[in-house]
């Protein structure tokens, strides 16, 4: 498994290698960390954004148009979140 779990290893080692022959192997342990850091990182704001995919839910693309302007801020990650999770379908209103 690569570190961002779908770049295929082919295509990581053509960067990573040219990068390599002119690094030490702790300057390059550092860029894999802070790359390994960056798609966690990534992972977490976009979590939103995956669980309304994966439940092919009705507004996933303004959840994920949420989730990627106001993620990265709490109440905007949030309030993606509990949108993503919400079940579709029913009426949440009061008395008509």
């Amino acid at each position: 498994m690569t570190p961002c779990g779908f770049v295929p290893k082919q295509l990581l080692l053509a960067v990573i290698e040219p990068a390599a022959q002119g690094m030490d192997q702790n300057a390059l342990i550092g860029l894999l960390l802070i790359a390994a850091l960056a798609c966690g990182v990534l992972g977490i704001v976009f979590f939103p954004a995956m669980v309304a995919f994966g439940r092919g839910h009705t507004y996933r693309w303004p959840i994920l148009v949420i989730t990627t302007f106001f993620g990265w801020t709490l109440i905007g990650w949030v309030a993606a979140l509990v949108w993503a999770v919400m079940p579709q379908g029913q009426y949440r209103g009061g008395s008509r």
